[in-house]
């Protein structure tokens, strides 16, 4: 009866571990296929990495490219500002001068006719002196109109200038507008991808405690296994020690039972088998021991 009990003692612990093993299985099946989804997120992941490595490479360059052209506008501008200003001065600077009503080439030819009076034709002091005059007059004349023409040149020169300014300015501002719609629109396409790389990372932290949940729930149960396999091991080597004692009382009260028979055999000088003669020569092999 106690045996009985030993042995369902025993299937009940054979069938928790085969409990156990199925539960085991479950969760290394749990695991592969956690392992298995969140390498799917991880090289998604790696994929949303490098889009957004090369989206960010391309808003970089695009800032530098924006950052260098109002630079190079800021300094056109005030290129061309310094250019107004010198428009102004050479202006005030005309204003200042006498703006003779001949051109220099007349002036130029008066003065030659002037000299050429003085040189040959017999003149009275008077005359000559009020000729001298009006050369000197002609001449500062000429000066002051050599000096407008120069200035109006330079002016010509700024104003030719200030278009070209102009032109570089609205063209420089014309790619700016393009380079910050073409930003705008990385930056559009930036924003969902960053939202569903933040995603998938949360994901993929989610898999990850999972995982942790399972590897400890295997290690409970390992545990749990270890320990029922400890009871079982202890359980049979009672019944096998169990065992084996019964088989030696029996093997003794048989060995007792055919001594008892040789002796009589002897004491009545009858012939003893082998196997009598050999459990009488144990005893008293044990005897002598």
């Amino acid at each position: 009866m106690e045996n009985l009990e030993e042995i369902n003692e025993i299937e009940n612990l054979k069938a928790k571990i085969n409990e156990i093993n199925e539960k085991i299985n479950e969760l290394i099946n749990e695991k592969s296929k956690i392992i298995e989804e969140r390498n799917k997120y991880l090289q998604t992941l790696k994929t949303l990495k490098s889009e957004v490595y090369q989206l960010r490479i391309g808003k970089n360059n695009l800032n530098e490219r924006i950052k260098k052209i109002i630079e190079e506008i800021r300094l056109t501008k005030k290129s061309l500002l310094e250019n107004i200003n010198k428009i102004k001065e050479l202006k005030n600077n005309i204003k200042s001068l006498n703006k003779p009503n001949l051109s220099i080439e007349n002036i130029k030819k008066r003065i030659e006719k002037n000299e050429w009076i003085i040189q040959t034709e017999l003149l009275t002091p008077f005359e000559e002196k009020k000729l001298y005059e009006e050369i000197r007059k002609l001449e500062k004349l000429l000066i002051d109109a050599e000096k407008i023409k120069e200035m109006n040149n330079e002016i010509n020169r700024l104003l030719i200038e200030i278009n070209n300014k102009k032109e570089i300015i609205n063209k420089n501002a014309l790619e700016l507008q393009k380079l910050k719609e073409k930003r705008n629109r990385i930056f559009n396409e930036f924003k969902p991808l960053l939202e569903d790389y933040k995603n998938i990372k949360n994901e993929i932290i989610i898999l990850s405690r999972k995982y942790n949940d399972i590897k400890n729930k295997h290690r409970f149960l390992e545990a749990e296994k270890i320990l029922l396999n400890s009871k079982l091991i202890e359980l049979m080597y009672k019944i096998k020690s169990k065992k084996e004692e019964e088989l030696k009382r029996k093997e003794d009260e048989i060995k007792k039972k055919i001594k008892e028979e040789a002796l009589m055999k002897i004491k009545n000088g009858k012939k003893l088998t082998f196997e009598e003669f050999k459990i009488l020569f144990e005893d008293q092999e044990s005897v002598i021991k």
